[in-house]
């Protein structure tokens, strides 16, 4: 197989597409899968070739003899936006109310210059009524037709191979999605929310106080980004570096007041910490950053008894009892748990601990979250307040 880059414009792919039956691009070959874009994605999309931000390679097959739709090139990598470009320019797919409003005021920001021009004037009225709309491509003034049918792509023309050759390549790049997100989360761009990010200093710190060892600053940005999402309600606890990463970079809208609320609670939180000496807590997982991101987020590291050092120290404990029920070794629950096994409440105590296991190992809707989010802050708040009273006891 044989790769060659090269560059085309969205007028020549559509006039390819349009063409399929005449030796032209097929967007559908037999081993592609269907296309199941949401309106979202593909407002979204056409919102970004509008402000002329990059969206990514387009991988087409070259062949060698035509297909059974008698096309000569397929897509490979990218039908999706192809598919969602070409619905809007050739076959009336209307955007949606919200990025209709933002690209119409995108266009009118832009062409503010221009005294006369019927479908600016239309987009103006749109605008000034207040009401909700549809936006269609007919709609757009002719400047801005122009500007996206010679929008630049990117292309990898794929030649000297076989379908055949072609469709287990096609296969390859779906089974490397997961790993290509992965390499975007250690090479993450300077988005919108790195803003957030900047508010903590430093960021080493915080690790040394917590003992974080991992030295990759992009872990712990992940990290970070993937409780963002969860706080902002888009993404689920656990989620794959996939949707973290479709998160962080296809997130165009601003915040609401209630996440940037949330937010602001978990960067005081994390600088709250980095006051601490380096090494007051020694427990370096990722699950106890989670948990801890998401319990300052949600405004619930306050406790009546114990200080700071002391509720971090006992997350840290509670965390490291949690590997002891998916733990093969024998009696490890009885061992772990000895220190409650003479309370009246020591069933109960076991199962808000497997409940908080379980929901650490999974992928978690927000509803669940913030509900073990609080079963995480009473069980803390109730081991808290027993030492609290363990020690007074000593005392007198």
């Amino acid at each position: 197989m044989q790769f060659t880059p090269a560059v085309k414009t969205l007028a020549g792919l559509i006039n390819e597409i349009r063409n399929v039956n005449r030796f032209g691009l097929d967007l559908q070959p037999k081993y592609q899968r269907e296309y199941i874009w949401k309106d979202d994605f593909k407002d979204k999309l056409i919102y970004s070739i509008v402000r002329g931000y990059p969206i990514g390679n387009i991988s087409i097959g070259v062949l060698n003899v035509p297909n059974e739709k008698k096309a000569m090139s397929e897509v490979v990598d990218g039908q999706q936006r192809l598919t969602s470009i070409y619905n809007f320019v050739e076959k009336g797919y209307e955007i949606k109310y919200e990025y209709a409003r933002k690209i119409s005021e995108d266009i009118v920001d832009y062409l503010s210059d221009i005294e006369e021009d019927k479908e600016l004037d239309n987009l103006k009225k749109k605008l000034e009524s207040g009401k909700r709309f549809r936006l269609t491509y007919k709609m757009l003034p002719e400047i801005i037709k122009g500007n996206i049918l010679n929008y630049q792509l990117s292309i990898s023309n794929i030649s000297e191979s076989t379908r055949e050759q072609i469709a287990e390549y096609f296969r390859f790049l779906q089974n490397q999605e997961i790993l290509r997100a992965g390499e975007m989360l250690n090479s993450l761009p300077d988005t919108k929310f790195k803003g957030y990010l900047d508010m903590i200093e430093p960021k080493d710190r915080f690790q040394k106080v917590i003992g974080f060892k991992n030295d990759n600053r992009k872990e712990f940005e992940k990290l970070f980004y993937g409780i963002m999402g969860v706080l902002d309600e888009s993404i689920n606890f656990g989620s794959p570096d996939k949707i973290i990463n479709k998160y962080i970079t296809e997130t165009i809208d601003d915040l609401s007041p209630k996440t940037e609320e949330r937010i602001q609670n978990l960067v005081a939180g994390i600088n709250e910490i980095s006051n601490l000496p380096p090494g007051t807590i020694n427990d370096p997982s990722k699950r106890y950053m989670k948990f801890l991101f998401l319990l300052l987020g949600f405004n619930k590291f306050k406790f009546e008894y114990g200080d700071l050092e002391d509720a971090l120290v006992k997350l840290s404990q509670i965390n490291k009892r949690l590997p002891a029920f998916t733990s093969a070794k024998k009696n490890i629950l009885d061992e772990t748990f000895a220190i409650f096994e003479k309370l009246d409440n020591y069933k109960e105590i076991i199962e808000d601990y497997r409940q908080l296991s379980l929901f650490s190992r999974g992928i978690q809707v927000y509803s669940t979250t913030v509900d073990r989010i609080n079963l995480l802050h009473n069980i803390i708040a109730r081991e808290l307040e027993a030492d609290y009273l363990s020690k007074r006891a000593v005392y007198a």
